[in-house]
Order: structure tokens, then sequence, then C-alpha cells
């Protein structure tokens, strides 16, 4: 049987004799829960960067028209035969809106009212490696083609963010587990501190036959309750800085999307993990 008026007593009670303790350690998790949001937050936009064609390792080739599917593959067979040319994959118009609808969001003004047929057809360009210096020169020569109207890459803020994604990642990687960490070892503390002040009790209940389920499932809970309260704050903090930033900076608004609720349960999953992870080692005797 789950003690749920034993939990509520003992949440009363923590409420009533801890208060500044409990402030302090919702506190600790929502600050721990912005910042691991906004890390979440940080490493998807360098993510969704890199499906954007603007980094230096592959070029968006528009070309002009309409052409027929012979035109384009004659096209690809020319392209093919610059050096440094590793693959080239055709993008219609309506997959390029498509595209450009789940970088910038589909309710970005951007791309709210735009139709395929605004947009031309194009050839995704992929780099080898080797010759990441030769974009440029690349870049100039497709662009000297007849059927080619325009040729783009590592353009702006987005081209900077896809180039970077790996020390992006790895960063955010560090600090999510240095996040972890502070989380993991605040939620144990907290729970130390509280087994503490019901040593005599548990003793007592423990001789009168009350098993571990009953004794710790209290603790277990407060720590729950603490993690996701915590995590839930710290993810509209988060949505808030965010949506701030794309307000105040007209730059930013066709670059950053919203805080989303997929990150947010992210987020929160994860605070879930390492508050029971947290209870775990503090509650082993």
């Amino acid at each position: 049987m789950f003690p749920i008026p034993y939990i509520a007593r003992h949440l009363r009670r923590a409420l009533i004799l801890r208060p500044l303790s409990g402030f302090l350690t919702l506190l600790a998790c929502s600050l721990a829960g912005t910042l691991l949001a906004l890390t979440v937050y940080g490493v998807d936009l360098a993510r969704t960067a890199t499906l954007v064609p603007v980094s230096a390792s592959s070029m968006m080739v528009y070309i002009k028209g309409r052409p027929s599917a012979e035109a384009i593959e004659r096209m690809r067979q020319d392209l093919s035969s610059l050096p440094g040319i590793e693959r080239i994959i055709f993008i219609p118009r309506a997959e390029g809106l498509k595209r450009m609808r789940q970088w910038l969001g589909p309710d970005n003004p951007l791309v709210a009212d735009l139709e395929a047929d605004e947009l031309p057809d194009a050839l995704e360009v992929r780099l080898n490696p080797n010759h990441m210096d030769q974009a440029q020169t690349l870049a100039a020569r497709i662009a000297h083609l007849p059927e080619i109207e325009d040729v783009r890459y590592n353009q702006g803020l987005m081209g900077h963010l896809a180039g970077s994604y790996q020390g992006i990642r790895t960063a955010g990687i560090i600090l999510a587990g240095a996040l972890i960490l502070c989380l993991g070892l605040i939620v144990f503390l907290t729970v130390r501190v509280s087994l503490e002040g019901r040593r005599h009790e548990i003793e007592i209940l423990t001789l009168l036959g009350a098993d571990r389920l009953f004794l710790y499932t209290p603790h277990i809970v407060e720590a729950l309750v603490l993690c996701i309260v915590g995590a839930v704050l710290g993810c509209l903090l988060a949505g808030y800085l965010v949506e701030t930033l794309r307000v105040h900076i007209s730059i930013l608004e066709g670059v950053m999307g919203a805080f989303t609720l997929r990150q947010a349960a992210v987020v929160i999953v994860l605070c879930m993990l390492l508050s029971l992870t947290g209870v775990g080692l503090a509650l082993r005797r």
C-alpha cells in the first residue's frame, strides 16, 4: 500500500520545520534547471544549424528557371567533374520550402506565407573535407555556369553555428555533466539532512516492523517534487530568456527558434532521473 497520508505529513512537516532549507534547495534546482535548459537549447540550435546548408562543408547552388530532368542531370555531371566535390543532391523547391520551415519554424514570418513556386530549385553540393580551403574558388567557378542563378555557403550566424557544432556539443556535454553532478549532490545532501532529522523516528518505526518502502518513500517523493518543480521553473525562465532575446535583438528572431516542449521534456526527464539517482545514493547504508 502506498503511504499517501504518511507522505503528506512528511512533506507538510518538512515545509514547516525547514522552510529556508526547502526554499534554497528549490532555488538551486531551479537555477540548475535553467542552465541545463539553456544548454539543451544551445546544442539543439547548433544541431539545427547543421541541417541548413550554409556551412563551409556544403553549398546551395540555385538553378535558373524550371529546368528539365535531363538538364538537371547534366548540371550534376558537370559539377561532379569539379575537384573537391563529394556529393550532389537535387532539392526541388517544395523540399527547399520544407527545410526552411523546419529550420525557422512554420510560424516564422519569413516563411509563413511563402509558396514553393516562389523558390528556385537547388543543388546541395557537399565538399570533400580535404578541400574545405577551396570553397571560395569552387563557389566562383560554379557561379559562372550559365544555368546557375546563385551560390551560397557559410553565410551569417547559422553558418558559424553549423561549423562550430562539434565544439558546441562537446562544451554542452561538459557543462551538462557539471550541472548533473551539482544537481545530484544537491539532492543527495537534501535527503541526507532529512534522514538525519528523522533518525530516531526511523529507528522506532523499524523496530515496529515498518518496511523500507514505507520509511523512505517520503524522501523519494520530496526529492522528486523539488527537482520537477525546479526543472519546470527553470524551463519557464529559459523560455522567457530565449523569447526576450528574440524580441529585443531583431537579427536573432529569424535564427533562434522558441524553446520547445520537447526540449523542456528532456530537461524534466533528466532532472527526474537525477533526483532518483541522488536519492538512491543517499539511502544506501
